[in-house]
């Protein structure tokens, strides 16, 4: 029989149009990729290109940009899972919704979360996020919801990851972060993993 991932990914893919069983269907993909050794197998099953074919078909709606965000750093996380994310365009297709939901500090937060896990140990993934101009989206983000914790703590941590890189270091100094970096460490001086990143 099918396995729940399965069933989730078949009701996605025979309910396009419908951003409630959408956004629903993202939220228990998430759920599901909670267990580090179940994300390679979701990817290969299709979890990964029916949340980003939601985001794109339903980029407007909060919730599910949301939900499908945390799904996609969730799957991003295993090293195996990489390469084939960035095979789904997963790179543009968060930064465009970042960028469709600027005022929305919960969507940017799981949008910054999302980029760093791609990004985390893996060199061709922070050359595509720098490339497509990841740290002005993350920058803004942070300026734009300076007192929201999570913003904060994600966009910080997105920052270091991709600073590893010379070209990320050189795209950070061009965009003026130390500004935002600095402002995020003295506003959230009590948040231990705004400190940490």
């Amino acid at each position: 029989g099918e396995g729940a991932v399965q069933v989730i990914v078949r009701g996605m893919r025979e309910h396009p149009e419908n951003a409630g069983v959408q956004t629903e269907g993202c939220r228990a993909l998430r759920s599901l990729a909670l267990a580090e050794d179940y994300q390679v197998v979701m990817v290969k099953e299709g979890a990964a290109a029916v949340v980003m074919a939601a985001l794109q078909q339903h980029v407007a709606v909060p919730e599910l940009a949301e939900q499908a965000l945390w799904a996609l750093r969730r799957l991003g996380e295993h090293k195996e899972n990489k390469d084939a994310m960035l095979g789904l365009e997963m790179v543009p297709v968060v930064l465009a919704t970042m960028r469709a939901h600027k005022t929305n500090a919960a969507v940017l937060a799981e949008g910054c979360a999302a980029l760093r896990s791609q990004a985390t140990n893996h060199a061709k993934s922070k050359v595509v996020v720098i490339a497509a101009g990841g740290p002005g989206v993350v920058l803004a983000a942070m300026d734009a919801h300076a007192g929201h914790a999570d913003v904060q703590e994600h966009g910080c941590w997105a920052m270091r990851v991709l600073a590893e890189r010379a070209e990320g270091k050189l795209s950070l100094v061009k965009q003026s972060s130390l500004p935002t970096i600095l402002r995020a460490l003295r506003e959230h001086q009590g948040h231990q993993w705004v400190q940490a990143e």
